[in-house]
């Protein structure tokens, strides 16, 4: 019987064929040193260390059926040996290190500062220890009026505090071994000792990390990729204007950069470095933030690299400049060739749905039930391309999933490692899906179908607006452009050492990189985005200085001016009255209201397949109003499956649930689901909604007990067949202040 059992999946298994499945997960940290302070300024790069870059490739052990492609960027791995090597600090390792008695009041308002950068509900509520220390200091810590906080802290509360940041950062698989489950135990009251002996384990953790991706390497479980060497939007080094073409409209930087030399140079020190670190060449390159071009692509074929990736919308895309409008989404399941001047490279095309539900989505989820979702739409892929070519097409099938593999876990529950184990589970057990690296599949498929163009754009709305455009990112291609002149007119005049060249070229190649016009701008905003904005600055300084000239008063000043800082939000600037008709009635119905701006995101991740555009806010004296934009293509499709909840949590808690579908259709009366304080109530009362265009709401003030001046604070919440797909904001409540009879008056203004 068990013999005829073992026949049987062993037949079914070479019968059944598999639809291919590449995972690429990106760990990405820009250069974080800062020449002036010969420090590093940020920690990132020695804190996903301990949490991500370990555990993302040893939980693979228990796997070995599963094949996975892992992308390091030269530039995280070169600080990663620098801490290795205790070459080279950061400035939160410095502040641990130091003995509480010693501390400065200055250094003291930094711990509280930084020392609870890490996902409040994952990383620090968990333990009581550390909950307790942010309660003691406020969950809104203000730098420049810290003396609250700081009478609360005594000094064995700093030095737990010192222990909590690094010990909450440590991976899921490390927490269950000495000293960090001891310490975790211990909770508080931590000694100088035991300090030491977590930094100390610490610096062993890191040196795992590069050692277990060779293990990995060398068994033929996972490909390693690299990435040009600093991270920069090679398109725009080559030529900025490249932007015009996926962006006709844009504005750009006073001067045209062109420098090719530089992304070629970029190119070559990546796969240089990667052969150094691994002892192989690297066969794959993904382009910083899946950045390209035709010209783009003809570096990467010079340089020998066996392929790219980048997003789906660029291969959408060039089939719409090439007038292609007959194609099919299950052709974008497969490698495509574009033949450069220098020879074909192969590029991959990631599904952005797939790749956003693990960045986005799936943290909301249970493990199980994620994983399943996962598996299912796999698996109707499998089923789409198996209905239109036929099951022979599986042969040359692969679905690539391509994300960031650091920023998304933490937050996950136990930083998605069972989200992660219930994944990997199911693709072993699953017969009809089989996971490989981009080379295995190049090795093994048909020959790819060709593209004779290439869109140039990014994986972020296939242009490169995050990155150029606003007048802040302009300003700092332009004091790039300044700094890059006066160093190729040091290096023609033959004046300066080879040596003096070099080490002020690695300044200019430096500021190259992607993340200092990442947090330029609105796109994003970030509690360290001055400190990129800082570093950036001096890497151009210390150039002009190495060259003994004299540096641009403009360095010296911030390119953040701050009118962006709005933190998302802006609160109402007069009353409203509008009509709840789900359409816009007038122009002037909601001018005044608030605005709380969902395209702004405030993480290292840009999440691309969203629903909730954006949300308006305000009131008249009696009731509160809420307007939810939404995304309409994606709106009008299964729009039953979507509903819309209201969460107010102050001043009395309520919640309202509009099923979209049923509130377009059919009315109000069928569509709310209204709770008060966690009991259901039959009529809602003055509640009123409507959906057409976008989501309307009006809350009477005295449905959840509100007087003038107490705060109204509340979430929105997005779900897809009873499953939390989206919230706004992510991790704190928009708020505002109920009005009275004098608020315009208040904040009236031309």
């Amino acid at each position: 019987f068990f013999l005829l059992i073992y026949k049987n999946k062993h037949y079914l298994e070479n019968k059944v064929k598999h639809l291919k499945v590449a995972f690429l997960w990106h760990q990405h940290q820009p250069n974080y040193y800062h020449p002036g302070k010969e420090i590093f300024i940020l920690p990132w790069v020695r804190m996903h260390a301990l949490k991500d870059y370990y555990d993302m490739v040893a939980i693979l052990d228990d796997y070995p059926e599963i094949h996975q492609n892992v992308n390091l960027v030269p530039s995280l791995l070169a600080q990663l040996q620098d801490y290795i090597d205790d070459k080279c600090q950061d400035r939160i390792e410095i502040l641990t290190n130091k003995n509480v008695s010693d501390l400065t009041q200055s250094e003291q308002i930094q711990i509280l500062k930084y020392f609870f950068q890490a996902n409040w509900k994952n990383q620090v509520e968990i333990y009581p220890g550390y909950k307790n220390l942010l309660q003691k200091r406020g969950r809104h810590f203000d730098p420049q009026n810290p003396q609250t906080a700081l009478n609360n802290y005594s000094k064995q509360d700093f030095l737990d505090l010192q222990i909590w940041f690094n010990l909450s950062w440590v991976g899921e698989i490390y927490k269950k071994k000495e000293p960090f489950k001891s310490l975790i135990i211990k909770d508080h009251g931590f000694s100088t000792e035991d300090k030491i002996n977590l930094m100390k384990a610490q610096r062993q953790l890191l040196k795992n990390v590069i050692e277990k991706h060779k293990e990995l390497l060398e068994n033929g479980q996972i490909e390693l990729s690299t990435t040009p060497y600093y991270h920069p939007i090679l398109p725009l080094l080559c030529d900025s204007s490249i932007a015009k073409e996926s962006q006709p409209g844009i504005q750009l930087p006073e001067k045209l950069f062109q420098a090719r030399e530089d992304a070629a140079d970029q190119i070559k020190r990546a796969i240089h470095f990667h052969e150094k670190i691994f002892g192989q060449k690297p066969l794959g390159m993904w382009p910083s933030e899946g950045s390209v071009s035709e010209e783009v692509a003809e570096l990467f074929a010079a340089n020998e690299m066996n392929w790219i990736a980048t997003d789906e919308e660029i291969l959408f895309s060039t089939w719409h400049k090439l007038g292609w409008q007959n194609r099919s989404r299950e052709e974008l399941y497969q490698s495509w060739k574009y033949d450069s001047t220098s020879g074909p490279i192969n590029i991959f095309f990631r599904d952005h749905e797939l790749s956003d539900l693990i960045g986005f989505v799936y943290q909301n989820w249970d493990a199980e039930q994620a994983a399943n979702d996962f598996i299912t739409k796999l698996k109707n892929i499998r089923k789409n391309i198996i209905h239109r070519f036929g099951e022979k097409r599986l042969d040359k099938a692969i679905v690539s999933i391509i994300l960031d593999g650091e920023n998304c876990w933490e937050f996950y529950k136990e930083n998605g490692k069972p989200f992660l184990q219930a994944l990997y589970s199911s693709l072993t057990t699953e017969q009809s899906l089989k996971t490989v690296t981009f080379s295995e599949y190049l090795t093994k498929s048909e020959e790819s179908e060709k593209l004779p163009r290439l869109f140039p754009g990014s994986w972020i709305n296939h242009n490169f607006a995050i990155w150029i455009g606003h007048p802040e990112d302009n300003q700092a291609w332009d004091y790039l452009y300044k700094a890059r002149q006066a160093w190729q007119t040091a290096k023609n005049s033959g004046s300066y050492s080879d040596d003096v060249i070099a080490q002020a070229h690695e300044g200019i190649l430096i500021a190259e990189g992607s993340d200092w016009y990442w947090w330029y701008g609105d796109d994003h905003t970030n509690e360290n985005a001055d400190e990129f904005d800082e570093i950036f600055r001096h890497h151009l300084i210390r150039m002009y200085e190495l060259l003994n000239l004299d540096v641009p008063a403009h360095l010296y000043q911030s390119i953040r001016q701050g009118g962006h800082k709005k933190h998302l939000s802006c609160k109402p600037m007069g009353f409203i009255s509008p009509v709840i008709d789900g359409i816009e009635t007038n122009y002037f119905e909601w001018l005044g209201a608030g605005s709380y701006d969902t395209k702004v995101q405030g993480d290292s991740m840009h999440q691309m397949s969203q629903f909730v555009e954006s949300i308006d806010f305000g009131f008249d004296l009696n009731n509160f109003y809420i307007k939810v934009i939404t995304d309409q293509q994606f709106s009008k499709k299964h729009l039953f499956d979507y509903e819309i909840e209201v969460c107010i949590f102050e001043p009395g808690r309520i919640n309202i649930l509009v099923n979209l579908g049923s509130l377009a259709k059919k009315g109000m009366n069928n569509s709310l689901s209204v709770r008060k304080n966690g009991k259901s109530i039959d009529n809602p009362g003055g509640i009123k909604a409507a959906f057409k265009s976008f989501l309307e709401l009006k809350i009477p003030f005295d449905d959840f007990d509100g007087a003038p001046a107490d705060k109204v604070q509340y979430q929105i919440k997005l779900f897809r067949n009873k499953k939390l797909i989206e919230k706004w904001p992510k991790e704190e409540l928009i708020e505002c202040e109920i009005p009275g009879p004098e608020f315009e008056k208040i904040e009236w203004r031309v």
